[in-house]
């Protein structure tokens, strides 16, 4: 588990950031019809990327030319179904 993140979504422009957690990742880009696609930001390093969203899932991948070579992955989003504090 990398941390936690938030979402905002207005209109078809979708930010997620994350909040806590030991990796710093980012995106800014476009929600239509469950398709995500835009700009992926994970420490220094940023790539265009594209995606889908489901209620309970994002998932990006990546591909991208760098001076060291080729880089790609697949990034994950997973909601948590938090259960409320008995008290």
């Amino acid at each position: 588990m990398l941390g936690m993140a938030t979402v905002k979504l207005e209109g078809e422009n979708v930010a997620i950031v994350s909040t806590e957690g030991n990796a710093e990742i980012n995106f800014n880009g476009t929600y239509t019809q469950g398709r995500l696609s835009g700009q992926l930001g994970i420490a220094g390093f940023n790539t265009k990327c594209e995606g889908a969203a489901l209620p309970d899932k994002i998932s990006f991948s990546f591909q991208s030319l760098t001076s060291d070579g080729i880089v790609r992955g697949t990034v994950v989003f997973q909601r948590l179904a938090l259960k409320p504090k008995r008290q």
